[in-house]
């Protein structure tokens, strides 16, 4: 991982994990589809805090992806 601010200005830095927090919704839910298919779409989000060695900080944000390969559920959230 390295940070986009750096990145852009053409300078070099060290990335700092900072932490997670997570949200605290029930309704995730383990599911078998249509085709017999298991799923398990967790309705809860986690953000990442980052930190870099010039002093820009950042987030990101999502959602863990479904095991099934063939589901779209997950990823980054905005």
């Amino acid at each position: 991982m390295k940070c986009q601010e750096c990145v852009e200005a053409g300078e070099r830095s060290k990335v700092f994990d900072r932490g997670v927090s997570r949200t605290l919704m029930g309704g995730s839910s383990h599911f078998y589809d249509e085709d017999g298919q298991s799923h398990y779409h967790e309705v809860n989000a986690t953000t990442a805090f980052y930190s870099c060695s010039n002093g820009h900080q950042w987030a990101t944000r999502y959602k863990p992806i479904c095991p099934n390969s063939d589901c779209d559920y997950g990823g980054p959230v905005e």
